[in-house]
């Protein structure tokens, strides 16, 4: 998972490139938990302010009601000498 400090996120990131990657490359990834976290890595490396995605879908299985994939940041703080990790899984 990529390490971002939580102060980082822009507000002139750009969404094109992320819509054009959807539509050219992330959509032919082979499972959709892939997919998602490529795309919040790419959102992060693009300056956008991420720290969870999270895409559920209903489904028409009669035994399965949903499907969700989740991606989440994990962010480091500096605290005097050490650093220490934060990781929200548990959300």
């Amino acid at each position: 998972m990529p390490e971002v400090s939580p102060q980082s996120g822009s507000r002139n990131w750009q969404a094109g490139p992320m819509i054009e990657w959807l539509l050219a490359e992330g959509r032919l990834l082979p499972h959709v938990d892939q997919t998602i976290q490529q795309l919040g890595e790419k959102l992060l490396a693009a300056g956008a302010p991420v720290w969870r995605l999270r895409l559920s879908m209903r489904t028409l299985h009669p035994l399965v009601v949903a499907f969700s994939s989740l991606f989440i940041a994990i962010f480091r703080y500096k605290d005097q000498d050490h650093d220490r990790r934060r990781n929200y899984r548990h959300l």
